[in-house]
């Protein structure tokens, strides 16, 4: 009623305070308590017992949201913990309580356990440094502080921690098992740390990259097993991600292996060595070289040109490997651009023979043997050899059968051939595939379009595939028979690969598209089988709806993204 009349009346608003705490009420009484520090009626007598007040405020908000966290805490809803526990450090930061340090040691220590229930030891570590800071001796944090450390991949760090708290003449013991507990598990992931990091420099010096089946995959499967029970003990050590990065890699699980090992800001030599193989075999020469930069020095003194750290030698993996993989890295991007160069010039000869060497140096990476017989068919379809570029796009895919460049390539080559139902399948396999929005609806376009032609039984291009023209004499088309046939036998087609598996594939290759000419040449050699295609070809021109936006000649990736009908 006071307050009615008069808002501003300095008692009425502290009394109204007073009942509000003891209601509970924190939020009003807050409000109460700001007006009579506001209000320019108050006393001094008025605004010391609204400090007084504060104090009690301050400590029931404090009190509130730390029984709210650990109630949430109990019930696994961790980031209302996080948030309730932040919250009641704020609130001590609004005034200086008697036993401030004590209170707030108890809400970081707590807060930090939710940190680890959220997965984020690195935060947890530090809000266990804040109240070790203000207590040493709090050995609850001190062991959450070890187990953060492990977390983090620090093992000495840990070892040193939970040493501490075992050795202190003050801890108890429990506390002294639960330090314990902590240095049992550092040491089982320590065993397998180190266990597996030998395991895998032995794979490393020891097998051929070529052979995939020479690889002793039952170790490597051993292998991600063990870590996977490390990784449980240390999530976030970069160390074991980086012997995961490793062990993928064995297992022929490039991309993953590739997300592991992404982070730049880590700068172990192990990680730069396997950064570097990853990206090689992955294609991007420029990582590769951009990992290997910082260990040339040492490569290059253990070559005896120069000096190096003796440490640092010790944990390059296969160095001499490494020295070589740097020069061919090296070679293959010259190699690489000044293909691009010619290719640009419209000089196909030379870019096809840069390309061409470029492949006999990738035998470890059959996505760089992808890329570069790409390139070599881009080539042959700029010089019209449609079945040599058939052969080298095939053999890429095959090869790499998730690399949407080469699918791209191919699937412009079935469609400037008119071989529909092909062109429709790579389409559709390059909706699959990692692509940008852009890409993407260029190839749902061009996928129409095909369709649209597979509807008007378009048969193929006989002439275009075997490369004559409209009207060959019959000397000149068993010629171009006979070469294409000599060129692409199963028997012929397999040999000289820069590869095992690249020689594998262009013989599955081979195979069929021996018969796609010979096919060719029976049609085109036989007058009535002649007059029935080219009939056929005909009506379905007649047929289809022919679109100014032909994907007839286009991969579906343009020069603004680098995936166009150049080469890469």
């Amino acid at each position: 009623m006071v307050l009615k009349v008069d808002c501003n009346h300095a008692r009425a608003l502290l009394r109204a305070s007073t009942c509000c705490l003891q209601l509970q009420e924190l939020e009003k009484a807050q409000r109460y308590i700001e007006f009579v520090v506001l209000s320019p009626a108050s006393s001094a007598a008025d605004l010391k017992e609204a400090a007084a007040q504060k104090v009690t405020l301050v400590r029931a908000f404090i009190e509130r949201d730390k029984v709210a966290a650990n109630d949430a805490f109990r019930k696994d809803d961790f980031n209302t913990a996080l948030e309730l526990y932040t919250s009641a450090l704020e609130h001590l930061e609004v005034i200086n309580l008697p036993d401030s340090k004590k209170v707030q040691v108890g809400l970081f220590s707590n807060r930090a356990a939710a940190h680890m229930m959220l997965g984020s030891p690195l935060l947890a570590a530090e809000d266990c440094c804040a109240a070790l800071k203000l207590e040493p001796l709090h050995f609850k944090a001190q062991i959450r502080l070890a187990r953060c450390l492990l977390q983090l991949g620090h093992f000495e760090e840990a070892k040193q921690e939970a040493f501490d708290v075992i050795n202190h003449k003050f801890s108890n013991t429990d506390q002294k098992s639960d330090a314990k507990q902590v240095l049992n598990d550092l040491e089982v992931t320590q065993h397998i740390v180190d266990e597996v990091a030998y395991q895998l420099r032995e794979l490393e010096e020891s097998n051929d990259q070529e052979d995939d089946g020479g690889r002793d995959k039952k170790c490597v499967e051993d292998v991600l097993q063990s870590l996977k029970i490390a990784s449980q003990l240390s999530p976030q050590s970069s160390f074991i991600a980086t012997l995961k990065a490793e062990a993928l890699r064995f297992a022929g699980d490039l991309d993953a292996a590739e997300k592991l090992v992404e982070d730049v800001s880590v700068k172990d030599i192990r990680r730069l060595c396997i950064r570097a193989r990853i990206y090689f075999e992955l294609a991007d020469i420029g990582n590769c070289l951009e990992s290997l930069a910082p260990l040339m020095p040492a490569l290059e003194s253990m070559n005896g040109n120069g000096a190096g750290s003796p440490k640092f030698e010790d944990d390059l993996i296969n160095p001499t490997e490494l020295l070589i993989l740097s020069q061919r890295a090296h070679d293959i991007n010259q190699l690489k651009e000044r293909g691009k160069t010619a290719f640009s010039a419209g000089d196909y000869a030379d870019a096809m023979r840069m390309y061409s060497e470029a492949l006999g140096m990738c035998k470890y990476s059959k996505t760089l043997q992808a890329l570069f017989l790409s390139n070599i068919c881009a080539c042959e379809q700029a010089t019209e050899r449609y079945v040599d570029a058939l052969a080298s796009a095939s053999a890429a895919c095959a090869l790499a059968p998730t690399y949407a460049k080469a699918h791209s390539r191919l699937a412009a080559i079935y469609t400037e051939l008119d071989m529909v139902s092909n062109a429709k399948a790579t389409y559709e396999a390059l909706l699959t595939m990692s692509l940008s929005s852009d890409e993407r609806t260029k190839v749902l376009s061009y996928l129409k379009t095909v369709e649209e032609r597979l509807q008007a039984g378009t048969p193929i291009n006989w002439r275009r595939l075997l490369g004559v023209g409209a009207k060959p004499s019959s000397d000149e088309l068993k010629k171009c028979y006979r070469q294409l046939a000599l060129s692409h036998h199963p028997d012929k087609a397999s040999r000289g690969g820069a590869s095992q598996a690249l020689s594998d594939a262009r013989a599955d290759v081979s195979s069929r598209l021996f018969k796609l000419i010979g096919e060719a040449y029976n049609v085109l050699n036989d007058s009535t089988a002649l007059i029935k295609w080219e009939n056929a070809r005909v009506k379905a021109k007649n047929k289809a709806f022919t679109s100014s936006d032909s994907p007839s000649r286009r991969s579906p990736f343009n020069d603004s993204n680098k995936w166009y009908s150049g080469t890469w």
